[in-house]
């Protein structure tokens, strides 16, 4: 029986929405899994400061973000420093992760965030390992430990730095897809969705997110929708962002406006929907794609984000917002069933649904390697 280390950070809820699937998929298979948030292993006063402080600088200093994320992948020099920043800065983690791996002796590891494989001891570097990336770009942070795989999305961007360093290094590139969890692979038919969760049936609905913690100018959307009119039912959903699900519901909205805050049946949202309005988030926009549902995409935060927002329109299933003019963006999607039916077509082969189970694949193929004993 295959013992496999599955690795996340909950830095954003992608990495663990991304390795929470992957670990459905895997038990199913009758592996043996053991799945760690390596934040868990931070104390948990700590944990706060370092959620809050990550999304601070994504919001109010988008810039120093978008610095260091360009400063890595164009200077090697930046990038080695960095990575041995995060080596000694993660040294709870590490000592943690020492004990687990002697505990458990894993056959295989699985990262769905870029750290995670950093903080393993070159004692453990002989076991297989996976690196998941949830991004439609292939940093070169990715590569900093040397995987032995990389599973990525169909048609990823891969910058110079990283074509050298594959070129330098064993790793093996397998275009899998994302994995998203396996409700968003069950659909409903669209009227009966919008009848469970009250909806009108037949009046189209525009859904606008912020990806798990809510982040984006969601405010800015729904103030320019209050003002555009019922056009659609619109369902505004702020994740556990629960200061935005305050502001935006302590006036009275109008009636075409609904508010939720965190829900678990988010697939059955999409399934109502017509239009997803949301910040390009990797797993977000690969549930959406999964869901064949066509977007507008909200700013994108600094660095993958953006690359993510390129590869969305690149395919030509979604367009970014243009505030002032968004109510006719949305007219334009809602009154042309066959620009929506074009854009499915296209996300049905960019994000077929069964990236979990390729590299569950992958993954539990026997090889030649062997935990450590």
């Amino acid at each position: 029986m295959e013992r496999v280390l599955l690795l996340s950070m909950g830095f954003g809820a992608g990495h663990n929405s991304a390795a929470q699937a992957l670990l459905h998929v895997m038990e199913e298979r009758n592996a043996r899994v053991m799945y760690v948030d390596l934040l868990d292993w931070i104390p948990t006063k700590a944990h706060p400061l370092l959620q809050t402080g990550y999304h601070r600088m994504l919001n109010r200093f988008p810039a120093v973000y978008h610095y260091l994320y360009d400063w890595t992948h164009q200077s090697r020099w930046f990038r080695y420093v960095s990575g041995e920043a995060i080596k000694r800065a993660g040294w709870m983690i590490r000592r943690q992760l020492v004990r687990r791996l002697s505990q458990f002796r894993p056959t295989k590891v699985v990262a769905t965030h870029p750290f995670a494989l950093m903080w393993l001891s070159s004692h453990w570097r002989r076991i297989p390992s996976f690196c998941v990336v949830t991004d439609y770009e292939l940093h070169p942070i990715w590569l900093s430990s040397t995987p032995d795989v990389l599973c990525t999305a169909s048609g990823i961007s891969v910058p110079p730095q990283a074509q050298r360093r594959l070129w330098q290094s064993a790793t093996r590139i397998i275009e899998t897809g994302i994995p998203v969890r396996r409700e968003f692979l069950q659909n409903a038919p669209k009227q009966e969705a919008r009848r469970l969760l009250g909806l009108s049936p037949d009046c189209p609905v525009v859904l606008v997110m912020g990806g798990g913690e809510g982040m984006g100018p969601v405010r800015e959307t729904v103030r320019e929708l209050e003002n555009a009119g019922p056009i659609c039912q619109v369902v505004v959903l702020t994740g556990k962002n629960e200061a935005l699900m305050y502001e935006l519901t302590r006036h009275s909205l109008p009636p075409h406006i609904r508010v939720e805050g965190f829900r678990p049946d988010v697939p059955l949202f999409m399934d109502a929907a017509d239009l997803l309005i949301t910040k390009p988030g990797g797993l977000t926009i690969t549930e959406a794609m999964v869901k064949r549902l066509p977007m507008l995409l909200l700013n994108a935060l600094p660095g993958q984000e953006e690359a993510n927002r390129r590869y969305l329109l690149r395919h030509r299933v979604a367009e970014t917002v243009q505030f002032g003019r968004l109510s006719q963006q949305m007219k334009r999607w809602l009154e042309s069933p066959a620009r929506r039916e074009h854009a499915a077509q296209v996300m049905s082969k960019l994000a077929s649904g069964n990236a979990a189970d390729r590299i569950a694949d992958e993954v539990l193929q026997p090889t030649r390697h062997r935990a450590l004993r």
